[in-house]
């Protein structure tokens, strides 16, 4: 009995994380999943509003310069905009992409995918957070923020600022 109820649990489990969640009227979202590359050592991403209205850019992506000594972490931030209109008459699939990187490699990624209804719309304001460490006394490192869109849509804004190190 004890061997058939385990992979009944996780079988149901599997189940739940594979069904879309409705965010709003017409908005449905598919998946978000988190990810760190190279040497950085945490990240993480909070939405400041979801699903309100922005005027103006459809995608934003800004950040900081920033400072710190050799071997020290540094925590730096990116804030990203996304703004969606479904303007077909049959449901569409957007993935969405916010990341901030340090020196190209060193990463924190937040992706996830949503449906929209014909005429629905999402929005959302969001921080990224990264935390690296910058091993050698290189004068210079480049800070990226990005908000990429694919799928029905594509579109990408990026801002780029210097992190010195001393």
């Amino acid at each position: 009995m004890k061997r058939a109820l385990v992979p009944l649990l996780v079988l149901t489990s599997i189940s739940i994380n594979c069904f879309a969640t409705e965010i709003a009227p017409g908005v449905e979202k598919l998946y978000e999943y988190e990810e760190l590359t190279g040497n950085a050592i945490s990240g993480r991403i909070e939405k400041s509003n979801e699903n309100v209205s922005f005027f103006g850019h459809r995608l934003t992506a800004n950040t900081q310069a920033y400072s710190g000594s050799v071997n020290r972490n540094i925590t730096m931030q990116g804030f990203h905009s996304i703004y969606l209109v479904n303007q077909t008459q049959s449901r569409q699939t957007y993935h969405i992409q916010i990341y901030l990187c340090s020196n190209k490699n060193d990463c924190f990624n937040y992706i996830s995918g949503y449906e929209l209804n014909p005429g629905a719309s999402y929005s959302s304001g969001s921080t990224s957070t990264l935390t690296a460490s910058f091993p050698n006394n290189k004068q210079f490192y480049v800070l990226t923020a990005g908000t990429v869109v694919s799928g029905a849509e594509n579109g990408r804004a990026t801002d780029s600022k210097y992190i010195t190190i001393s």
